[in-house]
């Protein structure tokens, strides 16, 4: 049974989370609650005489902000820690404010962490199950994302996503290396889902390469297409060759409504390139 309490903020350790709290949405929420109140308690889990934090972490860095000296909080008991991890996930995955590269890193984690909470979705599971041999055998054919959204259809439906935009996720959080990572973190390209997937194609050392190239106090390219020519000494396609370059390059820069607009004008081109991708 879950208890509500009343917890010192100094007894509740943060543990090892995938997102750091970042100080802009602190500050607002600090202002919110100082006016309405905490209106939902944080959830902690206890770890010997002090409590680690499961669900909550803007919540909690807003009250210290604001001074307070404990918190309500809902304690749950025999988490482990991939229930830990998957909770923090799904706190987060489907928050607005996540760049691209953020949110690819959750879903990757959530890919894993579902594999570890269910391994029925990989092997043969409980054989008794009928509901796990009836989804078993509807993906017998499909891959171990396939299995995942069979068996966690109501993850799916949370963070409203398609097969194929989980795989381009796991693709970008898995393939690109932690130094890529560290240096593409506060430029455009973070927030860019093409650029970081142009990215994760290539090879750990010309990703480095690129990146140099990218992110130097005179970037020399603007795309990583652009990037990757200079890194292999050719010359980049002049005019009309270099059309795809330069839309990579002004699509995260155009408005959201641009964007739409541009859609919209090439839908039937889209609907037939996504029916043959099998994007849906």
């Amino acid at each position: 049974m879950n208890d509500l309490l009343r917890i010192p903020v100094d007894l509740i350790d943060l543990g090892d989370r995938l997102r750091p709290v970042k100080p802009e949405p602190v500050e607002l929420l600090a202002a919110d609650i100082e006016m309405q109140g905490l209106l939902q308690p944080i959830v902690v889990t206890p770890a010997g005489e002090r409590f680690v934090l499961v669900v909550g972490a803007y919540r909690l860095a807003a009250v210290r902000e604001l001074g307070w000296t404990e918190i309500p909080a809902t304690v749950v008991r025999d988490l482990d820690e991939a229930q830990l991890r998957f909770a923090e996930i799904m706190e987060n995955v489907d928050r607005q404010e996540l760049s691209k590269l953020e949110r690819a890193e959750f879903l990757a984690e959530l890919d894993a962490v579902w594999k570890r909470l269910n391994p029925s979705a990989r092997h043969g599971g409980d054989r008794r199950s009928a509901n796990v041999r009836a989804k078993r055998e509807e993906v017998a054919k499909g891959s171990d994302q396939d299995a995942i959204f069979a068996l966690c259809s109501d993850v799916a439906e949370t963070v409203g996503l398609s097969k194929r935009a989980l795989q381009l996720a796991i693709e970008i959080a898995t393939k690109l290396t932690p130094d890529t990572k560290a240096r593409v973190r506060g430029t455009r390209f973070e927030d860019h889902q093409g650029e970081l997937l142009a990215l994760a194609k290539l090879d750990a050392e010309t990703q480095a390469k690129v990146c140099t190239v990218l992110f130097a106090d005179q970037p020399k390219a603007s795309s990583v297409a652009d990037a990757v020519f200079l890194v292999r000494g050719q010359e980049k396609p002049a005019g009309g060759k270099n059309l795809m370059g330069r839309l990579n390059a002004n699509w995260g820069r155009m408005h959201r409504n641009e964007r739409l607009l541009f859609v919209r004008s090439h839908k039937a081109e889209i609907m037939e390139l996504a029916q043959a991708e099998g994007w849906f």
